[in-house]
């Protein structure tokens, strides 16, 4: 069942069937429904993830009716969702009506999962023929297989069948919103968003159209549009919209507003807390930036739990778990977390350099000294090394050491890496009171990092300044 048809349940009759059924099994009368009326309910406990209640009630709807179509799709499709399509496939040849369009579109998925995308194409292109005269039966086969053709992330061959049932139909809105699915999923942004534009020019009320042109604004980095679509998204329904709330969030974020993210990630878990580990850990990276480091060891715990150990954020949120619980003093905790991450991917990150940060940071600087050499000595990307080593020795305020390394990289580092360097060697200087060595490197660095500049000398100027101005306004100041 796709997204689009979940509405159905907010149906007062769907309403009623699934009460008399529930009735019945808290031990109430004997509820005698259609066999499509309980698949129905069926689908509505996979919605709910609860797989045993959906599965009784097809059982239950066998009973009644044993021979039915939809129930022994239902059952058949719960085989092949989980991987006997042996299973799925005798269900699926035992059911007489073969014509039937939710059996050939069956019939149709199991040859795709059974590597078979061409038989499959041939078979769906030679089924039309029942559908052949009624225009709508026709249009509503070709709409349901470039579905189908989405869902197994074929994404031309759904096209092309889109654009046939466009031929019959006309553009319409439900092809549209298809096209811009495809197209945003195929990561062709600026298409989907024509599309979705379309769309909301006829229907300015629809949620997911203005979602989904949030979300491919998102993924070009047009975070202000972003979130004016989300927001246009929650003024259409602002309780109950996930989306939208977590898409104006994430932008926010992008825009390093951090406090503001923060108040969005926090409604979004107090309006769906069991939802995943994303809003935890997003939420955790926000009180990290706001050094509310307490308040982000919980939500990263959170994001922790929630992930299971198998998330594709699982090596960010070891690794966030342990700055911050490095940073509230627990530098037990804090390399216990990097032994996870280490463990979950040995290659992913600069273990020794983030395991000198953390005892550095909690005063063990002989120790740290040592796992920054074996890094030196050990690393696969020696540049990289050396420069989180020095930026780890700056935030420590051990500006001397820092500035020794510093100069170390540049004896064989990237132009790139020493345009990275210059704005922490300036401050190396500022703090040495060098005033030629910290003005040659403050120039060096507003004329080349601007952005650079800004996050590690803003401190010393004030903050309507443009960075690229802070060489002009020491030297007309006559500053150090």
């Amino acid at each position: 069942m796709r997204e689009e048809d979940f509405s159905f349940f907010e149906e007062e009759d769907f309403k009623e069937n699934l009460a008399r059924y529930e009735a019945m099994l808290n031990g109430g009368p004997s509820a005698y429904l259609e066999a499509d009326e309980l698949t129905d309910i069926a689908e509505y406990y996979l919605t709910q993830g609860d797989t045993d209640k959906a599965n009784a009630c097809i059982d239950y709807a066998l009973t009644l009716h044993p021979d039915s179509i939809d129930p022994l799709i239902f059952k058949a499709r719960q085989h092949m969702f989980s991987g006997n399509l042996a299973k799925a496939q005798k269900i699926c040849d035992s059911i007489q009506e073969q014509n039937d369009r939710e059996v050939i579109f069956l019939h149709a998925e199991l040859l795709i999962r059974k590597r078979d995308i061409n038989e499959a194409l041939n078979y769906l292109t030679e089924q039309k023929k029942w559908f052949a005269d009624d225009r709508k039966d026709l249009y509503a086969y070709l709409y349901d297989c470039a579905c189908i053709l989405e869902d197994y992330a074929y994404y031309e061959k759904a096209l092309e069948w889109t654009e046939e049932a466009e031929k019959i139909s006309g553009p319409n809105l439900k092809l549209m919103f298809l096209k811009a699915e495809i197209y945003s999923i195929q990561e062709k942004y600026e298409k989907a968003a024509e599309y979705l534009d379309k769309i909301l020019d006829e229907n300015p009320y629809s949620l997911k159209s203005w979602n989904m042109l949030a979300d491919t604004f998102f993924m070009r980095e047009m975070y202000d549009k972003a979130i004016e679509a989300a927001e246009f998204s929650l003024a259409i329904k602002e309780k109950g919209n996930p989306e939208a709330l977590f898409t104006k969030a994430n932008s926010v974020y992008h825009l390093g507003n951090f406090e503001k993210a923060h108040q969005l990630y926090s409604q979004y878990i107090d309006e769906f807390p069991k939802s995943d580990e994303y809003p935890y850990l997003f939420d955790g990276l926000c009180l990290n930036q706001m050094e509310r480091y307490e308040d982000a060891c919980s939500r990263l715990e959170a994001a922790e739990e929630f992930s299971n150990d198998c998330s594709p954020e699982q090596l960010q949120i070891y690794l966030q778990l342990s700055f911050s619980y490095s940073k509230v003093g627990k530098f037990q905790k804090a390399l216990l977390y990097l032994d996870r991450a280490r463990n979950y991917e040995p290659d992913g990150f600069d273990y020794e350099v983030l395991k000198g940060h953390v005892l550095l940071e909690n005063g063990f600087i002989q120790e740290a000294m040592e796992c920054f050499q074996k890094a030196k000595e050990e690393s696969t990307d020696r540049e990289r090394a050396y420069f989180l080593i020095a930026v780890s020795l700056f935030e420590n305020n051990l500006y001397a050491d820092a500035l020794e390394n510093f100069y170390e990289l540049l004896e064989f580092c990237s132009a790139q890496t020493e345009i990275n360097c210059t704005p922490y060697m300036a401050y190396c200087f500022y703090y040495a009171k060098d005033e030629v060595q910290y003005l040659k490197y403050l120039e060096r660095s507003c004329a080349t990092n601007p952005e650079g500049t800004k996050m590690v000398l803003g401190s010393l100027f004030p903050e309507a300044l443009d960075p690229k101005e802070y060489y002009a306004y020491v030297t007309r100041h006559n500053r150090m």
